[in-house]
Protein backbone atom coordinates (compact mmCIF):
# COMPACT_ATOMS: atom_id res chain seq x y z
CA UNK A 1 0.00 0.00 0.00
CA UNK A 2 1.25 3.38 -0.68
CA UNK A 3 1.13 5.93 1.83
CA UNK A 4 0.21 9.67 0.75
CA UNK A 5 -1.38 11.02 3.16
CA UNK A 6 -0.26 14.95 4.08
CA UNK A 7 -1.55 14.39 7.54
CA UNK A 8 -3.66 11.71 9.62
CA UNK A 9 -5.68 11.84 12.33
CA UNK A 10 -3.84 10.22 15.44
CA UNK A 11 -4.47 6.41 14.65
CA UNK A 12 -5.20 4.54 17.78
CA UNK A 13 -3.89 0.89 16.26
CA UNK A 14 -2.20 0.42 12.97
CA UNK A 15 -0.66 -2.86 12.02
CA UNK A 16 1.08 -4.04 8.98
CA UNK A 17 1.13 -7.11 7.44
CA UNK A 18 2.07 -6.30 3.75
CA UNK A 19 4.34 -3.64 2.52
CA UNK A 20 3.44 0.33 3.81
CA UNK A 21 5.55 2.17 1.70
CA UNK A 22 5.58 5.99 1.83
CA UNK A 23 5.34 7.85 -1.47
CA UNK A 24 8.26 8.92 -3.32
CA UNK A 25 8.71 12.54 -4.20
CA UNK A 26 10.94 15.82 -3.82
CA UNK A 27 7.43 17.44 -3.00
CA UNK A 28 6.45 14.68 -0.36
CA UNK A 29 5.37 16.19 3.09
CA UNK A 30 3.63 13.13 4.77
CA UNK A 31 2.78 12.68 8.19
CA UNK A 32 1.87 9.43 10.51
CA UNK A 33 0.50 9.78 13.60
CA UNK A 34 -0.66 6.73 15.87
CA UNK A 35 -0.67 5.45 19.03
CA UNK A 36 0.65 2.55 18.14
CA UNK A 37 2.33 0.34 15.30
CA UNK A 38 3.17 -2.31 14.87
CA UNK A 39 4.70 -4.33 11.84
CA UNK A 40 3.90 -7.76 12.21
CA UNK A 41 4.61 -9.35 9.00
CA UNK A 42 5.88 -6.75 6.26
CA UNK A 43 7.59 -3.92 5.91
CA UNK A 44 7.26 0.07 6.62
CA UNK A 45 9.42 2.11 4.02
CA UNK A 46 10.51 5.29 3.61
CA UNK A 47 13.02 5.37 1.30
CA UNK A 48 15.66 3.26 1.32
CA UNK A 49 20.08 3.10 0.33
CA UNK A 50 19.79 2.94 -3.48
CA UNK A 51 16.48 4.82 -3.46
CA UNK A 52 16.50 7.55 -0.50
CA UNK A 53 13.45 9.34 0.28
CA UNK A 54 13.15 12.74 -1.22
CA UNK A 55 10.67 14.44 0.81
CA UNK A 56 10.31 15.19 4.60
CA UNK A 57 8.76 11.67 6.18
CA UNK A 58 7.81 11.84 9.91
CA UNK A 59 5.96 9.42 12.26
CA UNK A 60 4.59 10.98 15.68
CA UNK A 61 3.58 8.42 18.12
CA UNK A 62 0.99 9.21 21.02
CA UNK A 63 0.86 7.71 24.50
CA UNK A 64 1.11 4.03 25.46
CA UNK A 65 -1.27 1.36 23.66
CA UNK A 66 -2.68 0.60 27.04
CA UNK A 67 -3.54 4.49 27.73
CA UNK A 68 -6.35 4.11 24.66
Amino acid sequence: MIFDVVDTPVLGYLEINGVLLFENNATSTLTLRSRYIFVRSGQLIIGNRTHPFLGNASIALYGEYESQ
